[in-house]
C-alpha cells in the first residue's frame, strides 16, 4: 500500500478538478485531521499526490464539511481555482459560514457567516425542506 502523504494526515471526503475526472491528476482536496489532531480538529486540506505535502486552511471553532473545487474559467492549471466548503460553528448548530479558499496558496479569499433558524446539515448534498 503506497503512503500519499507526508506527517500523519487523515483524510475524508477527497474531491478533485472535476475537468480532470478520469485523466491523471494531482491535487486532492479533503477534509483532514493530522495525527496530533485534537478532539474535533478537522479542517481542509489540499494534498499534492506527487510530492505528499500537503496544505492546511483551518479555522478555530469552525468545523468545515466537504469541499468542493470550482476551476477559474479557461484555467489550465489543475489548481487554479477555488475551493468552497460550508462550515458549522463548533459550539452553535445554528451558526454557518461559507468559506472560499485559493486553491492553489490555500489562503482564505473570503468568510461569509450567517444564521439559520434550526440545526441544518452543512453539506452541499441533498434538499433540506420542511415537510407539509
Amino acid at each position: 500500500m503506497r503512503s500519499f502523504c507526508e506527517g500523519g494526515l487523515r483524510g475524508d471526503m477527497p474531491r478533485i478538478n472535476e475537468l480532470f475526472n478520469g485523466r491523471p491528476y494531482r491535487y486532492a482536496y479533503l477534509l483532514s485531521q493530522a495525527d496530533d489532531h485534537r478532539g474535533d480538529d478537522i479542517f481542509l486540506s489540499k494534498l499534492d499526490l506527487d510530492s505528499g505535502r500537503w496544505l492546511r486552511w483551518h479555522c478555530a471553532d469552525w468545523v468545515p464539511s466537504e469541499p468542493v473545487m470550482v476551476p477559474r474559467p479557461g484555467s489550465e492549471a489543475e489548481d487554479d481555482g477555488v475551493l468552497l466548503s460550508p462550515l458549522v460553528h463548533a459550539s452553535d448548530e445554528c451558526r454557518r459560514a461559507l468559506v472560499v479558499v485559493d486553491a492553489t496558496t490555500f489562503r482564505q479569499l473570503a468568510f461569509v457567516e450567517f444564521f439559520t433558524d434550526c440545526a441544518a446539515p452543512a453539506t452541499f448534498h441533498g434538499c433540506f425542506v420542511q415537510a407539509p
